[in-house]
C-alpha cells in the first residue's frame, strides 16, 4: 500500500467514526436522551448513568433517541429493556426513537419491538404522548420470556429431551 492508499484510507474510515456522546433535553414532561455513535461494552456506563438521572426526574417519562446511533450491541438491549421495566414499574411512559437499521435490526431481531415501544422520530413520540387517550400499553406475552432471558442472575441449566427434534437441548428450569 502507497502513502497515498494509506492516507485515503485513514480518511474514509475517519469520515465513518461517530464520537460517542450522550444529550439530554426536556419537551414537555418528557425526558429525551440523544445517543449519539456506538453503544456497546465502552459506551454503556454512561448510558446507564444518563437513564438513571432521568428517572430521577419528576415526571420520568423517557425516550432514548437512537437516530444518530451508529451501532447497538447487546449490552445496549439490556439497559433498554432494563429502562422500559422500570418505566413501568413506576407508570411512565418508556419509548425508542430508531430509523436506522443498525439499531432497528438488533431490536427485531430478537422481537423487542414487542416489547419495546418503537418509533421512527422523536417528534413522534412527543405528538403521541401529547395526545390524552394515550398511556402505556399493555404488558406484551414476551416479557416474561424477555426478563427471564435478560436477568443478571445465572439461569441453572438442564438438559432436556425435546421430542419435537429428537435430540437433546438446553432449558431452563
Amino acid at each position: 500500500m502507497t502513502i497515498d492508499e494509506d492516507a485515503a484510507r485513514t480518511s474514509i474510515l475517519a469520515q465513518d467514526w461517530t464520537p460517542f456522546a450522550i444529550s439530554t433535553a426536556k419537551r414537555k414532561t418528557v425526558t429525551i436522551l440523544s445517543v449519539c455513535g456506538e453503544i456497546d461494552l465502552l459506551t454503556i456506563c454512561p448510558l446507564r448513568q444518563a437513564i438513571d438521572n432521568a428517572f430521577d426526574d419528576d415526571p420520568a417519562n423517557l425516550l432514548v433517541d437512537l437516530t444518530r446511533t451508529t451501532f447497538l450491541a447487546s449490552v445496549g438491549l439490556k439497559a433498554l429493556e432494563q429502562a422500559r421495566a422500570r418505566a413501568e414499574s413506576t407508570s411512565a411512559m418508556f419509548a425508542v426513537a430508531t430509523a436506522q437499521a443498525a439499531t432497528s435490526c438488533p431490536i427485531t431481531a430478537l422481537h423487542l419491538e414487542q416489547v419495546l415501544d418503537l418509533h421512527a422520530t422523536v417528534d413522534e413520540v412527543i405528538e403521541m404522548w401529547s395526545r390524552p387517550d394515550v398511556r402505556w400499553p399493555a404488558p406484551s406475552p414476551l416479557d416474561a420470556w424477555w426478563i427471564e432471558v435478560m436477568s443478571t442472575e445465572a439461569p441453572n441449566v438442564v438438559r432436556v429431551s425435546s421430542p419435537r427434534i429428537g435430540r437433546n437441548r438446553l432449558s431452563q428450569d
